[in-house]
């Protein structure tokens, strides 16, 4: 795993980070978080994953995460999940 893009986004206060994953099989969301939090020493709580891509039988994998500087941070910024109708 590698970081092709690292910009910093002040105004909502993270970083935006593109990684390469070189992989078999498709690493999904769980495993991209997994890998950039262990990669940065940095909680789970605070990271989005916001694509994965991968090009059919290439076995490389990209990644558009969001990094905020606290849990605050994320919560404003990012969309709220829908709660299901009982």
């Amino acid at each position: 795993m590698e970081f092709t893009k690292d910009t910093r986004n002040d105004l909502l206060k993270r970083r935006e980070v593109t990684s390469v994953f070189d992989s078999s099989a498709n690493p999904g969301y769980g495993g991209v978080l997994r890998e950039v939090c262990k990669k940065e020493g940095i909680s789970e709580d605070i990271c989005s994953v916001k694509s994965l891509h991968g090009n059919y039988g290439s076995g490389e994998f990209i990644a558009e995460i969001f990094i905020y500087d606290d849990v605050d941070s994320k919560n404003k910024t990012e969309p709220k999940k829908k709660e299901k109708k009982k």
